[in-house]
Order: structure tokens, then sequence, then C-alpha cells
């Protein structure tokens, strides 16, 4: 947990349709609207890149996400591609639970998964290889 931005919305600021005008967010605050997947995908991408390079991953990035633009303050921002921006007491409250993490990057369209564990033994890193 957090979900993560699956896509940008179809319009001008994000992915435009060519044949015809379309803006599937029209407003920025409406959280919901947007298309967020379940952040156990960006989880088992990071073991899949681990067991490739045949290393134990117990965290890391994950980048070329897919970053929403919208409108803060006159100026143009990006929306959390881990849908809320986690501090690292946060994460860590949150990993104490037994949940596993995923915190986004200001400006970046990037997250960090902050420890992949098992779930009975959250202040232990599983080992998956080896």
């Amino acid at each position: 947990m957090p979900r993560f931005l699956l896509r940008q919305p179809y319009g001008k600021a994000g992915d435009p349709i060519e044949r015809f005008a379309f803006e599937e967010i029209t407003d920025d605050a409406d959280h919901e609207r947007f298309l967020w997947g379940n952040s156990a995908v960006l989880c088992a991408q990071l073991l899949a890149e681990g067991h490739a390079a045949g290393e134990q991953i117990a965290a890391g990035n994950i980048g070329d996400l897919q970053p929403a633009h919208y409108t803060e303050h006159g100026g143009t921002a990006l929306k959390a591609c881990a849908e809320a921006w986690l501090v690292d007491r946060a994460a860590e409250a949150i990993a104490r639970k037994g949940f596993i993490a995923v915190q986004s990057f200001k400006g970046r369209d990037a997250a960090q998964v902050t420890g992949i564990h098992a779930i009975c033994h959250p202040e232990k890193p599983s080992r998956i290889l080896g």
C-alpha cells in the first residue's frame, strides 16, 4: 500500500487523443477518478528483477511510472505515482504493522518499495532467493 498510478489520464495535460477533444479528468482534485493499481504489482516487478539478476531484493526503486500532471497554484505539478506522499516515519509505521509501504519521489516518475518482508515477521526481510 498505497496504490500506484497505472497510466496518465487522457487529455491535453496527459495522454492526448488525436481524433477528438476529450478530457478524462476535469477536476485534478478528484483523486478516485485516476486509474490506480495494486502495489503488489510493483513488489512482483522488484522481485522478478532481483531474481533475473540473481540477487536477493528486499527493497528498491521502480522507475518509468506514469505520472499525472495537474495545475497547482498556477503552475504544473506531478501527482504522486504511489497515490500518497509518505514520509519515512509513516512508511516505518506501516512496515511495523506488517504491510509493505510504497513511497513516491516528489517530482519524479518513480516510487520506492521500502521493504518486502514476511507478514509473520515484519522486522525481517523475506529470503525469497537462496
